[in-house]
């Protein structure tokens, strides 16, 4: 059983000793998903902690996160044929749905985040 979307993932992060917490920005960024913004980007200088600050916050909000971290090392064609699969688990499992298709395609793909996205502004509502 998956305990929540990103365990299934392919890419996973490497524990980091001594980390330093960042509260504040995971409230920032928190603040932003709640507006009616659902996408963050984060961007900045090379080792400077955003693969752990995203990793922190997956921490916090594992069953509303959907993540994938790619390390740098990694074969580019791997990439391609890989990221499309495991966005496409995460989301199934996202939905409670662990037993997705075998069809991991664009169409699908966007088929379930559709379906994500629905779901979350009929929340929204409620």
């Amino acid at each position: 059983m998956i305990d929540y979307p990103s365990s299934s993932s392919l890419f996973q992060t490497e524990c980091v000793e001594n980390e330093v917490l960042r509260d504040g920005l995971i409230d920032t960024i928190n603040m932003h998903l709640n507006s009616e913004n659902r996408i963050v980007v984060l961007r900045g200088e090379r080792d400077i902690g955003k693969t752990v600050l995203m990793n922190q916050f997956l921490k916090q909000n594992p069953h509303d996160s959907i993540s994938i971290f790619i390390p740098e090392s990694y074969n580019t064609s791997f990439i391609e044929e890989n990221i499309l699969k495991d966005l496409y688990i995460q989301a199934n499992s996202y939905l409670k749905n662990l037993n997705p298709q075998k069809n991991y395609s664009e169409k699908s793909l966007n088929s379930t985040l559709q379906t994500i996205q629905y779901n979350l502004k009929k929340e929204k509502t409620k």
